[in-house]
């Protein structure tokens, strides 16, 4: 089970990034009965079987360029390997799908290795269908998995 914590009525700095104003996602392990805090901020998840799918703020993540662009403005994928916890920076901006093709509960599409999102280019600061300019949306698939001698799982896309 994943679900959203609010710091301020934990009273606690949950994401480290020295303030209280954050919702910080956690993940439950009935089985186990453990609580696993993965120290990331959240606008909102898509939980699949083996992913999980959540879009960071860089400025609810203590300022943080968690894309590379330069700057603490954008929302950055991070991807939650289910089996192991392990967060992975997919270093994409994304924004949730609000086409009306899309279901908006589901802001993202979490498949069984891989995540299926939209960027739009100016926030990656990049050009990434090769049009030549940066003024478009673009749909991109992150596919993960853990590549041989790695110690931890690994995005591509």
């Amino acid at each position: 089970m994943a679900f959203l914590t609010p710091e301020a009525a934990q009273g606690a700095d949950l994401n480290s990034d020295g303030d209280v104003s954050d919702r910080v996602l956690h993940l439950y392990d009935a089985g186990t009965g453990t609580l696993d805090n993965v120290g990331f901020a959240a606008e909102e998840f898509v939980l699949g079987t083996t992913l999980l799918a959540l879009r960071t703020s860089e400025a609810a993540q203590g300022a943080q360029d968690l894309n590379g662009d330069g700057d603490h403005s954008d929302y950055v994928l991070q991807i939650i390997d289910l089996a192991s916890h392990l967060p992975i920076n997919t270093f994409q901006a994304v924004i949730p799908c609000r086409l009306e093709a899309c279901d908006p509960r589901v802001p993202y599409r979490v498949l069984k290795d891989t995540v299926k999102f939209l960027t739009l280019e100016a926030d990656q600061s990049e050009d990434l269908n090769a049009d030549g300019d940066a003024r478009t949306w673009c749909c991109r698939p992150s596919t993960c998995g853990w590549s041989a001698g790695a110690l931890r799982p690994s995005c591509t896309g």
